[in-house]
């Protein structure tokens, strides 16, 4: 969608965005959304399923798995880290 938008072949926009910023589109849009996510999940009343929605996952087990991939915490483990280090 993102290529139809800027007119250019997929493939191109993926391999200069990776040339540009040293990370693959996706890997870029996860990180983003993944930092997103921790700033909800300072709030204990959000619930990670609501947030996995929130930041543009539709399933909360693929975001909890990109969450731990990136950050090396679950989501669970992240809010509570957060909440013992105030």
């Amino acid at each position: 969608m993102l290529s139809s938008r800027v007119c250019v072949h997929p493939t191109y926009l993926s391999n200069l965005f990776k040339k540009q910023v040293g990370l693959t589109l996706i890997e870029y849009i996860n990180r983003r959304r993944i930092e997103q996510a921790k700033k909800l999940l300072e709030d204990p009343l959000n619930k990670i399923f609501w947030i996995s929605e929130q930041v543009g996952f539709i399933n909360q087990r693929y975001f909890s798995q990109v969450f731990k991939r990136i950050t090396g915490l679950t989501p669970v483990e992240y809010r509570s880290n957060f909440f013992l280090a105030k």
